[in-house]
Order: C-alpha cells, then sequence, then structure tokens
C-alpha cells in the first residue's frame, strides 16, 4: 500500500474513536496535532527506511515483527511517563506503526522475524486497487475528522 493509505487508515480507526468518546461523554479524546502525529506514525516504517521497489521492503528492518515489537514496548513505557490527556494519541501511534506492517503483510509480505521466519503474507490487497485505496481511506479520513468536528459544535465545545 501507499504511504498515503498507511497514513489515512489510522487515522479512520482515531477518527472514529474519537467520535464515539465524543458522542459518550461530550469531549474529544485526541486533537488535531494528535491526529497529525497518528498519521505521520502510520508512514513512519516508510520513513524511517525508505524503499522504491517493493522488493526492498523485504530487506527493511522497519517492517518486521521486532521493529513492531519495540515500538510497542516503547510506546507502553511512555505511556506511564506522559500526561493522561496524552495517552490515547500516544497509544493510537503505536497501533499506527503495528498497523503499517500489517497491511504491507497482506499487500506484498513481509519478513516479519528475520533470520527465524521468512516472508509472510502475500499480494492479498492486488497492486492495482492500492490507488483506489488511497480515495477511500482520505475520504474516509476527511468525513470521519468532520464528524467528530461537528460533533463538537453539538455538544457546545470548542473547536
Amino acid at each position: 500500500m501507499t504511504p498515503l493509505s498507511h497514513a489515512a487508515l489510522p487515522i479512520i480507526i482515531a477518527a472514529a474513536v474519537d467520535c464515539r468518546h465524543i458522542a459518550r461523554t461530550g469531549a474529544p479524546m485526541v486533537n488535531r496535532w494528535h491526529i497529525l502525529a497518528i498519521g505521520i506514525s502510520g508512514m513512519l516504517p516508510d520513513v524511517l527506511d525508505p524503499h522504491v521497489l517493493l522488493s526492498d521492503r523485504l530487506n527493511s528492518w522497519t517492517h518486521t515483527g521486532w521493529f513492531m515489537g519495540l515500538v510497542t514496548v516503547i510506546c507502553l513505557g511512555a505511556a506511564r511517563r506522559v500526561p493522561a490527556h496524552h495517552r490515547p494519541a500516544l497509544l493510537l501511534c503505536c497501533m499506527a506503526i503495528c498497523l503499517h506492517i500489517v497491511s504491507d503483510l497482506l499487500s506484498g509480505g513481509v519478513a516479519l522475524f528475520p533470520p527465524f521466519v521468512g516472508v509472510v503474507g502475500d499480494y492479498y490487497i492486488p497492486v492495482r486497487y492500492w490507488l483506489h485505496i488511497d480515495l477511500v481511506t482520505i475520504v474516509g479520513a476527511y468525513l470521519l475528522c468532520w464528524r467528530s468536528r461537528h460533533l463538537l459544535r453539538a455538544v457546545g465545545r470548542k473547536i
């Protein structure tokens, strides 16, 4: 999948969770800066170790289960030390990085635990659909972010 999908997919999840939280409590769980950080986190494995060819992804240290485990440990450790209002965003950033690796697993495969486990996954999502997925995820992210802002206005909160 492309970096646009990797950014937009976790934003969709974060905005959906935020809409649910606003509907229940009347208060947002994440703000605009959190949403930006979650989107950047979704692209982080590609930013830290850029690759042009999809085959290069199989040799990338950022597209492994080892990296996913390291990020999870760091995020869980950091979550204990950051202010409470930033914890949901930090955990959603961790989810975004892990979701990137899982989506790459479904769209060509990754070397999950080298050197013990070889390539896991396949082109379950064919390349010809990637631009369509980009479009759907970007529109979905925009609409859900708009919906959360609309919910905040409805409960009388400052945006």
